[in-house]
């Protein structure tokens, strides 16, 4: 049997792969591979189209797209950036690249910032000194707020737009993944997640609801951040093709990996009410489990689903979840969600404001299997072997 794994398997029918095939084989015999090529401003297009974003800059990875984002904004050494304590490290190493400092803040119950307890540091820890908002602790200047669309669920952030407009603080959206999700009308007027602060991130890494194989993109509705961001990535090149005044980055898109993303952002819909089937199968089957709860998306905006995260009833002694995870029942993969970052080696020393339900998250949940492609019966199958697991565990201790 194949392993039913966490990790999201583009849509495979024929259509799609023979689609993609056709792409990736013109692109080939076009002998445009590299970083040039038509396929690269197309998908910018697509995704600008798609998320009402005025200017999409494609990328070779989310993460060299978050190196940029925080760098047009001006992030240096002088500066600390704030940050949900709960999200890929990527998210936090950009802050590093940029020679600026983390402050860790709490997430909620949807694993998302705080919104409450981000404005309630802003407005106890900082001042305005010189039209910069300055942390009374460190004395140095707080430049950005990173939101982190954890799980393709959409954070709670309007409030937030309107404090950090007061701070002066730039807002950078981490919407790695969260493509195609987007605000209810009543909350953010339908906006997409990455289009709302200043600037926004895509990824298309090979897990994501979309993949380019490897892959990012910076979204921003900012002219002048745009154009910054296209020169930075392309080696700061000046319009003498080997003059440079500043330092650039090799981190433009292949050709390559934007044709395989036109062939699936085609799919991007069907591929959200796939995922929006998984969830609620899940919602359905696990609803009596004694042992799991699937966590609930907000209903603050539509989300694409990208993750199904299961989190242990109360009574349900947490190392049950190391057991799962090492015993690998059946053939099913899961897999602990990320350490909250301040407990990583390398940020252990920064500061985190009330940072405690990120750790009790941490205790109590783990990423199941949620491809497109994921049938009901698997998913029952899944409930069972749980079960079945459960049962081992106890006569194990």
């Amino acid at each position: 049997m194949k392993t039913i794994s966490t990790e999201k398997d583009t849509l495979s029918d024929d259509n799609t792969y023979i689609n993609q095939m056709t792409k990736l084989t013109k692109t080939i015999k076009d002998n445009w591979v590299s970083t040039a090529g038509s396929n690269i401003s197309v998908f910018e297009n697509k995704v600008s189209n798609y998320t009402k974003s005025k200017y999409c800059i494609a990328c070779n990875s989310g993460t060299s797209a978050l190196h940029i984002a925080l760098k047009v904004l001006g992030v240096n050494k002088k500066h600390e950036v704030i940050a949900p304590s709960i999200t890929f490290i990527a998210t936090i190493n950009a802050i590093k690249y940029n020679d600026a400092a983390p402050i860790f803040m709490d997430v909620d119950d949807s694993f998302n910032i705080d919104e409450d307890k981000t404005i309630h540091f802003l407005e106890k820890n900082t001042e305005i000194k010189n039209g910069d908002c300055v942390n009374k602790k460190t004395k140095k200047i707080i430049k950005a707020l990173i939101v982190a669309h954890i799980w393709g669920n959409g954070a709670k952030i309007r409030k937030l737009i309107s404090v950090c407009r007061k701070k002066n603080i730039k807002i950078l959206e981490d919407a790695a993944e969260s493509l195609g999700t987007y605000y209810k009308k009543k909350y953010l007027n339908n906006k997409h997640t990455g289009t709302i602060g200043g600037i926004g991130i895509l990824s298309f890494n090979g897990n994501k609801i979309i993949t380019t194989g490897a892959g990012g993109m910076i979204l921003t509705n900012n002219k002048t951040l745009a154009k910054k961001s296209r020169y930075l990535i392309n080696q700061a090149k000046d319009n003498d093709f080997f003059k440079h005044n500043e330092i650039g980055y090799n981190y433009k898109m292949p050709n390559l990996n934007a044709a395989l993303g036109l062939s699936q952002i085609k799919k991007l819909n069907k591929i959200k009410k796939l995922k929006k089937r998984v969830y609620e199968d899940y919602l359905s089957i696990f609803k009596n489990s004694k042992i799991f709860s699937v966590l609930k998306c907000d209903k603050i905006s539509n989300n694409n689903n990208w993750m199904v995260i299961l989190q242990l009833r109360k009574n349900i002694n947490k190392k049950f979840l190391d057991y799962l995870i090492k015993s690998q029942i059946k053939k099913i993969q899961f897999r602990k969600i990320w350490p909250p970052n301040e407990t990583q080696l390398i940020y252990k020393k920064y500061e985190r404001y009330k940072v405690t339900n990120s750790h009790k998250l941490f205790n109590y949940s783990i990423c199941s299997p949620c491809s497109a492609n994921l049938t009901y019966n698997k998913i029952e199958y899944i409930q069972k072997s749980i079960k079945k697991s459960y049962e081992n565990f106890i006569n194990f201790k």
